[in-house]
């Protein structure tokens, strides 16, 4: 089914069954990427008296109590509420699901022992950017589909952000753990920049970061639709699942 989307002075078509899944579905367990030593996703038949939310154990129906801890497990999409105290969800922030984004793969730079998404190339990346794009997904060199605690990833210096924020993206999707250093105090440099929390000017409120998320080997860098959904919770991040979509068409409207 092919929809046309109008974004500012342009209409732009895609087919919503030619989507590219960006994302890890979360399982029962240890196999899921993980970070930061938290849990991994537990599924529990829920019990209470002769009833067992399992039909596997004789129950009439299944009924599993799921606890998940979304920055440390699977891919996930949070807000300022990660960073901010005060009643922020990204139920609230995320109003919208579809945005012109791009796509890119990224190196790093050695920074010491640590590192660090390369400053060149982003500012390269940045200059490809079409006018109205709001979302940004990038792979950024490793392998982090495994449990990432205590390896320390790769990550964003807060002035390689800041060449992100100021190109207008709003939306950061990445494959990494955490924008941030693993251990670095309790700063979150990167974060703090992204949402201009506690800095000169206003707060972001309505940007977002996805981490933890996965991209196809063969997918091409160039200009997508970007769809990122997330479960309906009043929490400062949700599990999330992230959709690329390839643009048939895109044409400039006449604003006459």
């Amino acid at each position: 089914m092919k929809c046309t989307l109008q974004l500012v002075d342009q209409h732009l078509t895609i087919d919503l069954q030619d989507k590219i899944p960006c994302f890890f579905s979360l399982v029962n367990g240890e196999n899921n990427p993980r970070c930061f030593y938290l849990p991994y996703p537990s599924y529990e038949p829920f019990r209470i008296g002769t009833f067992v939310g399992s039909i596997e154990e004789g129950g009439v129906a299944n009924c599993m109590v799921v606890t998940i801890a979304p920055h440390g497990a699977g891919t996930h999409t949070e807000c300022i509420g990660h960073i901010a105290n005060g009643d922020y969800s990204i139920s609230n922030t995320l109003t919208n699901s579809f945005f012109l984004g791009y796509y890119s793969i990224v190196g790093v730079s050695k920074v010491g022992e640590d590192k660090v998404v390369s400053h060149l190339e982003i500012q390269e990346i940045l200059l490809k950017l079409p006018k109205g794009t709001t979302a940004l997904a990038l792979k950024i060199e490793g392998n982090f589909s495994v449990d990432n605690s205590g390896t320390n990833p790769a990550y964003f210096l807060p002035e390689t952000m800041e060449l992100i924020v100021r190109s207008g993206v709003e939306h950061l999707i990445v494959n990494i753990p955490s924008v941030d250093k693993e251990e670095d105090g309790g700063v979150l440099a990167s974060h703090h920049t992204f949402w201009n929390y506690k800095r000169n000017g206003s707060p972001r409120f309505g940007a977002t970061i996805t981490e933890l998320a996965t991209f196809p080997e063969d997918l091409e860098a160039g200009i997508y639709m970007v769809e990122i959904q997330i479960a309906p919770i009043h929490s400062d991040a949700s599990p999330s699942r992230i959709y690329l979509y390839p643009i048939e068409d895109m044409a400039t409207t006449d604003s006459k």
